[in-house]
């Protein structure tokens, strides 16, 4: 706000521009701001840290990291930058655009990042490695220890046999 001055025009006492809701609506506006704040905050707000800690190899994390929380603080700039203007100038069209990125980003998660939830570190490097569309992971595979487990008891099977009954 020091760079650009006010975050609106009708800061600056621009009648035509201040909007005034009263009663019930603005009760239902506040209380739909909050439901929208909580629901972001347990849903959306935390995915580029999570989903970036998750999915990067060992070697790469830290950069990997560095750069989705850079990518979110320069994302978070320039929407600073942007919206008080476009409120000024095409007012509630801003919506549009907000809403044609939501629905981009939807598109983008369901065909670029694969389901992640549930698996180890080793298992997600495999996902990776295996060239899975990423709309078909959560059917791709077992748990990793699963199969693990499954493979020490193939190799402890090689040397054993099974009988129903033993005349001793």
């Amino acid at each position: 706000m020091k760079v650009y001055g006010n975050p609106v025009d009708s800061v600056n006492g621009d009648d035509n521009l201040k909007w005034e809701v009263t009663g019930a609506p603005a009760k239902g506006v506040i209380a739909l701001s909050y439901i929208f704040v909580g629901v972001y905050g347990l849903t959306w707000a935390p995915i580029g840290w999570i989903y970036a800690s998750e999915v990067f190899p060992l070697k790469y994390r830290a950069t990997g990291v560095g750069l989705a929380a850079a990518s979110n603080w320069a994302f978070n700039l320039a929407l600073a930058f942007f919206v008080p203007p476009a409120f000024t100038n095409i007012q509630w069209k801003t919506y549009m655009i907000f809403g044609a990125f939501c629905a981009a980003m939807t598109m983008h998660i369901f065909f670029t990042y694969p389901e992640t939830s549930g698996k180890s570190l080793e298992e997600i490097d495999e996902l990776f490695d295996s060239n899975i569309p990423a709309w078909r992971t959560r059917s791709a595979g077992g748990r990793f220890e699963d199969r693990i487990a499954a493979a020490e008891g193939k190799r402890e099977g090689l040397n054993t046999s099974h009988a129903e009954k033993v005349d001793v």
